[in-house]
């Protein structure tokens, strides 16, 4: 019985670490991808299936749009990035919730409504719920919010950004910075790029 029981445990496991977390649905320029840290990269394609952990990155002026396939949100990323997709909870939750750990460069993510998502840096994490934001991540950290609300944090507090928060833009100090203004030229900037 025990047998049977950890042999079927063992099956439904695999069967949702086969699920693709994210599609690629539209390539340009130099992107590449990878199953897994020290796998060979190669390049990528429209209607490469990422499976968790997969690891995607883009070369100058080169981007890739990603759709989450549990919940249909879309992240383009931007030139210049490297990233790692994943559905926090798959397997054990009947929603995932979509997730990139982002080492460097920029995506623009769009969640659907009363959905959830996170963006992680190696300072912080951007977790939102239907919205519309740009987050990028080199020498500092910007967070601009188009639409709904985003929170920003990390081990020394957290922010709250967005459309009906006091500040829709947020560029990171060592500290997280809770104070700032919206640049009316970095959202007309970010337009440019996502379209």
């Amino acid at each position: 019985m025990w047998t049977l029981l950890a042999a079927l445990t063992l099956l439904a496991h695999s069967s949702f670490s086969e699920e693709p977390v994210a599609v690629v649905v539209s390539v340009s320029g130099k992107v590449e991808w990878r199953e897994e840290e020290r796998a060979p990269w190669k390049l990528a394609a429209k209607g490469l299936r990422l499976y968790q952990g997969s690891e995607l990155r883009t070369g100058i002026l080169s981007r890739a749009v990603l759709v989450f396939v549990a919940d249909g949100s879309r992240v383009l990323v931007n030139e210049d990035t490297e990233l790692v997709v994943e559905a926090k909870g798959l397997g054990r939750v009947l929603r995932p919730t979509g997730r990139v750990r982002m080492f460097v460069g920029e995506v623009y993510s769009k969640v659907r409504s009363g959905r959830e998502f996170e963006v992680e840096t190696p300072v912080s994490v951007a977790s939102v719920r239907g919205t519309e934001f740009d987050l990028s991540h080199d020498a500092e950290l910007e967070l601009i919010v188009v639409d709904g609300l985003v929170e920003l944090s990390n081990a020394l507090g957290r922010a709250l950004a967005g459309v009906h928060a006091d500040h829709r833009h947020i560029r990171h100090c060592p500290e997280l910075c809770t104070r700032a203004a919206c640049d009316l030229r970095s959202l007309r900037w970010v337009n440019t790029w996502t379209r």
